[in-house]
């Protein structure tokens, strides 16, 4: 059966190659069959193949950690290292020096500015289990890049009270930002300093200005935290998120708002 799926990624109808990589996902037992079709399907046209045979290869666990890691030096693999271990989430944590290493080289094109990006998202991923990245990231919290800079303070707050360290360069951040980018540095102190009254009274508005964002992350996020603050708990805010359980296009925005409204109710 594995050998049938594995030869179906090279047939000409992108449905039938992205089902035969969903297929793969089962047979990690025979990896000497799997993994070299999933790698050479990661080459594909098709965006939405590449992405299933990314989430296949992620269910193959920790034993392909090794590979990953061989994968981040090589410029050419590790955006796809990178979206592998964002999939993998905290049992990728040994790939952490790695990702490390990766991100402390200065980035020299376009392409170098994109992995950082997904670097830091991979780290988010991990969660609390990344703290050895702290460092890095407050380094790209003064980044140029917008993205680079959003993507930092995504992955300090996943990362909860273990990025203390990052505290005080947030609150510079604070000072220095737009008011676009208010939302993310707040959000990440939120989630760093659980229970400060003062920040959460401050971070309501931003927070539901964040939910007219059009990234789906971003509006994601700042429902799942506006659940979470007994200052949110408004008829206006309520009856924000209600809409947005209702209406939104997203099914996990829905579900972040449905969630926040149930928790907000109940205070």
């Amino acid at each position: 059966a594995a050998e049938q799926l594995a030869a179906a990624l090279k047939s000409d109808d992108a449905d039938l190659r992205g089902m035969a990589a969903r297929g793969l996902s089962q047979f990690g037992s025979h990896p000497d069959i799997v993994g070299p079709a999933l790698l050479a399907t990661l080459q594909d046209s098709d965006p939405a193949v590449v992405g299933h045979a990314l989430d296949a290869i992620a269910a193959l666990g920790p034993k392909i950690l090794p590979k990953v890691i061989e994968g981040l030096k090589d410029k050419a693999r590790r955006p796809f290292a990178a979206a592998l271990i964002y999939r993998m989430g905290p049992q990728a944590a040994p790939t952490v020096p790695a990702l490390i290493e990766a991100l402390r080289e200065p980035p020299a094109n376009e392409d170098d500015v994109l992995f950082r990006r997904q670097a830091q998202l991979a780290l988010a991923a991990i969660g609390p289990e990344a703290k050895d990245a702290v460092g890095v990231l407050i380094e790209s919290l003064a980044s140029e890049e917008r993205e680079v800079r959003g993507t930092a303070c995504y992955a300090l707050g996943k990362m909860g009270p273990a990025a203390a360290a990052a505290v005080p360069a947030l609150q510079q951040r604070l000072q220095d930002a737009d008011d676009a980018a208010h939302t993310a540095v707040i959000w990440s102190l939120l989630k760093i300093r659980p229970g400060d009254a003062d920040l959460e009274k401050t971070a309501v508005p931003l927070l539901v200005q964040a939910l007219n964002r059009e990234e789906e992350l971003v509006r994601v996020e700042a429902a799942a935290a506006l659940g979470g603050l007994a200052a949110a708990a408004e008829p206006s805010v309520v009856a924000r998120l209600k809409e947005l359980a209702e209406k939104d296009p997203s099914d996990q925005v829905r579900e972040a708002a449905a969630e926040a409204v149930k928790k907000l109710e109940a205070k």
